[in-house]
């Protein structure tokens, strides 16, 4: 009988519960997985700072807009690309919250649109959100709605009378011919469930983030707010495509993948293969991090940043390159801590 391995997660979100994430389901699938306060095995992510109470083998896992440093883990699962380490998994959130099973359906989804698809459709446009801080994405709403009336089933901007529960978001993104799919910020990497979503419910998605999602999707699949000169040139391409019926129903017979395969990053095998190495010790450990257990004290709970995000190489060499700016920013951030300074002087040094 295989031994147990002890795991815990610290440091999720409000409400998190292993028992109802994804991640966690799937690795149970094939690891004898034990919860224990006391785990060989940390999963933590930015919302405090509970693993620094820990000594323990620790992997950085995050669906936000953060790198991992592996001065602070040994292992890590982040959205991010181009991190040349085995002890990175790359993994866009959305494999393990839709489903890897739903994946596969993406890549074979495109064979079964028809011309009904479009008939059935009675909406111009879907939006669901619940705040209203992404600038770019506000704008496009905005001049959308200029042209035709947006059905917005969110909490933000709701139009409808009621806020669409989960459960009906793929029949109600359905319902409309374009899906407003943006992320809130653009990362390197950084792709989230939304634009996965709306190509789910079998409409077109109109995107807004990061040059990756070509790297994952079919780019003929969606319409990329990124690659027209203003929001104006984007809106006036959205009405050509509603106003063509032919134009429309060719993007949508579309693959949603470059080919009938999932990208390799969405894979369940290569999830299963990166934990294998971690819980077997074949993946080597990264030494401790630098900071010890006296510094660890000094900065627990005082500063969000430098745990929630701690520098990767992306961010060492933006130090490079423009470091008064950057490096400075971010010594604003220890609200004067003359600890924290210190660090954070002594962190930027050692890059160099």
């Amino acid at each position: 009988m295989k031994s147990r391995i002890k795991v815990k997660f610290t440091d999720m979100w409000q409400s998190f519960s292993p028992f109802g994430y994804g991640l966690a389901r799937y690795l149970e699938e094939v690891f004898p997985i034990e919860y224990s306060k006391n785990p060989d095995f940390l999963f933590f992510s930015i919302s405090n700072y509970d693993h620094l109470n820990y000594n323990c083998q620790k992997i950085f896992i995050t669906h936000e807009a953060a790198y991992p440093d592996f001065r602070w883990c040994d292992y890590a699962v982040t959205f991010a690309p181009d991190i040349n380490t085995p002890r990175h998994l790359q993994l866009p959130n959305f494999a393990v919250t839709i489903g890897y099973r739903t994946m596969e359906r993406l890549a074979v989804q495109h064979r079964e649109v028809t011309r009904e698809d479009l008939e059935e459709k009675n909406l111009f446009a879907a939006y669901l959100a619940s705040n209203g801080k992404a600038k770019v994405r506000e704008e496009i709403v905005d001049k959308l709605s200029e042209y035709k009336e947006v059905t917005c089933g969110g909490r933000h901007r709701n139009n409808i009378g009621r806020i669409i529960p989960p459960a009906d978001n793929l029949d109600f993104l359905g319902s409309a011919k374009f899906v407003v799919s943006c992320e809130n910020s653009i990362a390197p990497g950084y792709v989230t469930e939304k634009i996965a979503f709306a190509l789910l419910s079998n409409s077109i998605p109109i995107y807004w983030g990061d040059a990756f999602v070509n790297e994952i999707f079919n780019p003929k699949r969606f319409i990329n707010a990124t690659h027209f000169g203003s929001i104006n040139e984007l809106c006036e391409y959205v009405k050509k495509v509603d106003q063509d019926d032919d134009l429309y129903m060719d993007i949508l017979s579309q693959p949603c993948f470059h080919t009938d395969t999932v990208p390799d990053c969405l894979r369940k095998e290569a999830l299963f293969d990166f934990f294998d190495g971690v819980f077997s010790g074949k993946l080597k450990s990264a030494e401790r991090p630098i900071l010890s257990d006296e510094l660890y004290g000094d900065i627990k709970g005082k500063h969000r940043r430098v745990i929630r995000a701690p520098m990767s190489d992306v961010e060492a060499n933006a130090f490079k390159s423009s470091r008064d700016d950057y490096f400075e920013r971010r010594l604003l951030e220890t609200e004067h801590s003359e600890v924290l300074t210190s660090i954070m002087r002594r962190l930027h040094d050692e890059r160099q």
